[in-house]
């Protein structure tokens, strides 16, 4: 779904889901200087809430989250009506995105160092 965003006209919507602020700080100028409007959540129930009224074109989730993994926050959002929106999983851990390979199901794909490589904004 694509929405309006200051008056800028229509972008593609992104919901970024990380609890260090820097990252989610980065990844928003990231994509915003790409033209995507962008919506950020520091914390997976917010992301849930934000997900539910604000159907977003992609989600882009941190696999290490407070209180929930990143996987269990994109199952319950594949449960909860977005079978099919794209839902990347970043981690700067190698082993964490080599679990998160394991959740095809769940995850469009999971990127390790999203902050040094834009491979995941071609998805």
């Amino acid at each position: 779904m694509s929405f309006s965003v200051g008056g800028w006209g229509m972008r593609t919507c992104v919901v970024v889901i990380d609890d260090e602020p820097e990252v989610l700080s980065l990844l928003q100028e990231m994509l915003e200087d790409k033209g995507f409007g962008v919506v950020v959540a520091g914390h997976p129930g917010i992301a849930e809430q934000l997900a539910a009224n604000l159907p977003p074109d992609l989600f882009l989730i941190d696999l290490m989250l407070p209180d929930i993994t990143g996987i269990e926050l994109a199952r319950r959002l594949r449960a909860g009506g977005f079978a099919t929106t794209p839902i990347i999983a970043m981690s700067a851990s190698k082993a964490m995105t080599a679990h998160a390979s394991g959740h095809q199901a769940s995850l469009t794909m999971p990127s390790t160092s999203p902050l040094r490589s834009t491979r995941w904004l071609r998805a």
